[in-house]
């Protein structure tokens, strides 16, 4: 019967424990949801290319599977929207 009771007196510890966490820790920001990263950037500025492969990058290293948009400001162009299509980035001409 001691064991019954220790075992319930566990559980309500468990249980305040696992409150008091969650009043303490209701504010900070949680990963929930979908998050895309957006990228807009001229496609004749000279960093375009170098943009798009660390985006790339950062996104295989930290942020597994998550949509990366690019938006080119400019008039567009065909390497970088071939290279966009090659590293799964999503590519849009303003």
């Amino acid at each position: 019967m001691e064991i019954f009771i220790y075992s319930l007196a566990a559980v309500g510890f468990i249980c305040i424990l696992w409150a008091i966490y969650g009043i303490l820790f209701s504010g900070f920001p949680r990963a929930e949801g979908c998050a895309e990263l957006y990228l807009f950037l001229d496609s004749r500025d000279p960093g375009a290319e170098q943009l798009l492969r660390a985006a790339n990058r950062a996104r295989r290293t930290f942020l597994k599977g998550m949509p990366v948009l690019f938006i080119d400001t400019g008039d567009g162009c065909e390497a970088l929207e071939r290279l966009a299509s090659e590293l799964d980035i999503d590519y849009f001409v303003m």
